[in-house]
């Protein structure tokens, strides 16, 4: 059953052979019987099969595959530019709503004033003519529409997107000022 280490029987006998005597290796045709599998071909090297280039792939491989990275890389940076644009819209929102609660005592001229200053710190080209202020007894309205460029594609690609920076905050009390000269609440 089991051959003495350095009998005449060779390991490889076992294999099967072709009408050559040439061992013939476990590759498998395709399903369609055409060709063989990428594992190689009767009685030929699988490293030799590996080697050899595709007809198929052409010389556009490698191009195709630095084009894909660089469409990814395109497309990477485009988001990252909206998302960028889109995170100043929100944080300049935010930062009026905390104008509005916290400095919530002045006159609509004032508080008008107030979102100017903001918008200049966050280089935000809001136009004075296009903001509104008002005051109800519980309640202070701002609306600030504008219209920014977003660099998507620096240097190369431009889009300019409408915002829309509306803020509405609720009060505990009213905070209007009174024309009433003793300042007494009714």
């Amino acid at each position: 059953m089991f051959a003495a280490p350095g009998a005449a029987s060779d390991r490889t006998d076992w294999h099967p052979k072709d009408d050559t005597g040439q061992i013939v290796r476990d590759r498998q045709p395709f399903a369609d019987g055409e060709g063989t599998s990428a594992r190689g071909g009767v009685g030929v090297d699988s490293t030799a099969d590996l080697a050899a280039p595709s007809p198929q792939a052409g010389r556009l491989g490698p191009m195709k595959s630095i084009l894909k990275i660089a469409l990814g890389l395109l497309v990477v940076t485009m988001a990252v530019q909206g998302g960028r644009a889109a995170m100043k819209h929100y944080t300049f929102v935010d930062a009026i709503h905390e104008a509005m609660v916290f400095g919530s005592g002045g006159n609509e001229a004032e508080l008008a004033d107030r979102v100017m200053e903001l918008a200049a710190d966050y280089e935000i080209p809001l136009d004075p003519e296009r903001l509104t202020v008002t005051r109800a007894p519980f309640n202070i309205q701002v609306d600030a529409p504008y219209t920014d460029t977003v660099n998507l594609i620096p240097g190369v690609y431009s889009r300019t997107w409408d915002y829309h920076a509306g803020v509405s905050v609720r009060l505990l009390e009213d905070t209007r000022r009174r024309s009433s000269p003793t300042g007494r609440r009714r």
